[in-house]
């Protein structure tokens, strides 16, 4: 469909974008850095820290569902997504600055203010996240001005953490933790803002009765499709020990610190990239073949960095972002997620945006705690010891985790949706166009 029949306008779209870059730029402040700031400035032992982060990540498990629930059985005056946005767009950057404060006292209290003020900004995280992918269902029934839009909202998310990447060591080093993080957290906060002025909600669905907790289950357990991309995307997130690792190789095998802010931003290339070309992509080739090939140019690419090694640091740069492609599939979650909506508002006459997006809020943060823990398991046994010279044993398990054990869960994440999940574009469209047309959006 020609942009020209786009119901969004070009100032809501940007504000959409925006509003993902504020949000990003917290998201990978708080969970590069949070970790460092805990035991270098407040002091907290590092066991203490993953043990929280652990804690954090179980009650995620119960928190991102019942958000998601109370999304689908709430109506708020003024739109059904747009209230919890206008909500979290003044929270999320003041708990995050709230998270970086270092009470006075230390040991215990400074480890219960830890854990009170990380909790609440995970409910925030939540509030915020669960309902800004669920907001694309609502601007527009399109499903190609669907694509636009998560596709600018990924843009916006990707240079939120470029931002961080290049800039927060720099003010570290210039104004402190404090200032570093409000100035930051103030910059989230005016890319946010927009759109809670220009976002709108024009096709949102009536439901005939309040949904019951049992039929919005139902409408999850009942949606292969959800079922079965989900499953395929935490397969291939599970062993992403890649980006865990990124500090740990730039600075014992490569042996220099400052290659962690360029590899980050190597491994960033795609993601910065596809957004501008996966519009036409998926209207070629469909998504799940995208989904597929992005996989396997990761996967041999990865095969053919670890044969050549990493002696030549233009080569290691070079295929970092190459195999950086394997990000492309986490990119399209959203798309996927739309498309799974319409199918389960099809077989189900029911619709549950809410609790649908609660499970990529969750996955998202279920794959980087277990990801940290296979990570910190194989530090562990491969006899890692922070700032010392590392053993050659040491130096092959940073280096498999960076670039071989990934490539697992991606083979069998191929396998799921090339086996299992066969919904088309045209399929969707179908199902849009007769959800629209049946049940009153």
């Amino acid at each position: 469909m020609a942009r020209e029949q786009f119901v969004t306008n070009r100032l809501e779209r940007l504000a959409y974008g925006g509003y993902f870059m504020g949000q990003n730029l917290i998201y990978f402040l708080v969970y590069q850095f949070l970790m460092l700031f805990y035991t270098d400035v407040v002091g907290i032992t590092a066991g203490a820290v993953g043990t929280m982060f652990l804690i954090a990540r179980i009650f995620d498990a119960v928190n991102d569902p019942i958000m998601g629930i109370i999304v689908d059985k709430t109506n708020l005056e003024g739109g059904k997504f747009i209230p919890w946005i206008k909500l979290v767009i003044f929270l999320m950057p003041l708990t995050t600055v709230i998270l970086f404060i270092k009470v006075g006292g230390g040991g215990i209290n400074s480890l219960i203010y830890a854990y009170i003020t990380y909790l609440i900004w995970g409910i925030i995280y939540t509030i915020s996240d669960v309902p800004i992918f669920a907001l694309a269902t609502v601007m527009t029934h399109n499903s190609n001005e669907r694509v636009t839009l998560i596709s600018i909202g990924r843009i916006g998310a990707g240079l939120g953490s470029v931002i961080i990447s290049l800039f927060f060591m720099t003010l570290l080093s210039k104004i402190a933790w404090t200032g570093t993080v409000l100035l930051l957290a103030t910059l989230a906060l005016l890319s946010m803002l927009p759109l809670r002025y220009l976002g709108r909600e024009r096709y949102v669905y009536q439901q005939k009765e309040v949904l019951s907790l049992k039929k919005i289950f139902s409408f999850v357990l009942n949606n292969k499709y959800l079922l079965i991309f989900y499953g395929a995307i935490i397969m291939a997130s599970l062993t992403n020990t890649s980006t865990v690792s990124i500090n740990y190789f730039a600075i014992y095998n490569l042996g220099n610190e400052s290659y962690i802010s360029t590899l980050t931003i190597a491994n960033m290339i795609p993601m910065l990239l596809v957004p501008f070309v996966l519009p036409p992509l998926i209207k070629r080739y469909g998504k799940k073949k995208i989904f597929i090939m992005a996989f396997i140019v990761a996967i041999l690419s990865s095969l053919v960095f670890y044969l050549i090694g990493y002696s030549n640091i233009v080569w290691v740069h070079l295929f970092t972002t190459i195999k950086g492609i394997a990000q492309v599939p986490t990119f399209m979650i959203g798309l996927f997620t739309v498309d799974c909506i319409e199918y389960g508002t099809y077989t189900t006459n029911e619709r549950a945006e809410g609790i649908s997006f609660s499970l990529q809020t969750f996955t998202a943060k279920l794959s980087a705690a277990v990801a940290g823990a296979i990570s910190g398991f194989v530090l562990e046994r491969v006899g890692y010891e922070a700032g010392v010279i590392q053993t050659p044993q040491t130096l092959n398990g940073i280096w498999n985790m960076y670039v071989l054990y990934p490539i697992f869960g991606a083979v069998i994440a191929i396998i799921i949706m090339w086996r299992y999940y066969d919904l088309t574009e045209k399929q969707v469209d179908d199902m849009i166009l007769f959800n629209t047309k049946s049940k009153n959006i």
